[in-house]
């Protein structure tokens, strides 16, 4: 059985994916596809999520930490984690021109995504600025969310299409063909992630609308706006 894990951070609409490079040889001559086995069982699980609230930042670390151009006031911040781990049958059979096919008969993914809203630690004290951030931080987190409810689909085609793909050509060897089998899986799985996060950027420019930054600016009396010299 082969296990892939990872984790992506979601800081800003920025999802880092992995890279594997891996580059096994294939063989040359006739008859190099793979005879048609049954395709492998796709199983993919979405964990239960997870929640924090952090108020251990100050604002000045807050704002820092805001990558990109961001409306003011800055009230707080909103990290994802999505971990993602894969487990796939490595079964490989040899053909009859001396090739190695991958067979999986399974491929289980499941997806976990941790949350966590920074509120500064000087807004903790002021329960106008404290619930000001973590109402609008929680709407991002829930993007996040969404997000993987609405890319769920396409990472089950995704990784449908990345296993065909790893099992279409025979390989020189066993090693290199679950080597195949797991550069696919991971390309295909990091494909489908960029796709959330053009998802995730939509839904992030919708929450930060011109009346919610207006709202941010004059609720709390404009506690949360920047005083001159900050």
């Amino acid at each position: 059985m082969l296990t892939i894990t990872a984790t992506n951070n979601l800081l800003a609409v920025i999802l880092a994916g992995i890279s594997l490079a891996v580059f096994p040889a294939r063989l040359y001559g006739a008859n190099l596809e793979c005879p048609a086995f049954a395709p492998p069982k796709i199983d993919i699980r979405i964990g239960p999520l997870t929640n924090k609230i952090d108020t251990t930042k100050s604002l000045e670390q807050v704002r820092a930490a805001a990558k990109g151009p961001h409306p003011s006031p800055v009230v707080g911040a909103y990290l994802g984690a999505l971990q993602f781990g894969i487990q796939i049958d490595d079964s490989v059979r040899k053909i009859g021109t001396g090739g190695f096919c991958a067979t999986p008969e399974y491929a289980k993914l499941k997806l976990s995504l941790g949350r966590i809203i920074y509120i500064p630690r000087e807004f903790i004290d002021d329960p106008c600025l404290r619930s000001l951030a973590r109402d609008h931080e929680a709407k991002h987190a829930d993007a996040d969310a969404k997000a993987l409810d609405i890319a769920r689909p396409a990472i089950e085609s995704t990784l449908q299409e990345a296993l065909r793909r790893a099992t279409t050509d025979a390989n020189a060897s066993r090693a290199e063909a679950l080597a195949t089998l797991t550069r696919e899986i991971q390309m295909g799985v990091n494909r489908a992630l960029d796709d959330m996060t053009a998802v995730r950027e939509r839904l992030d420019a919708e929450i930060d609308s011109p009346a919610e930054i207006e709202h941010l600016r004059t609720s709390c009396e404009g506690r949360a706006m920047p005083r001159a010299g900050d």
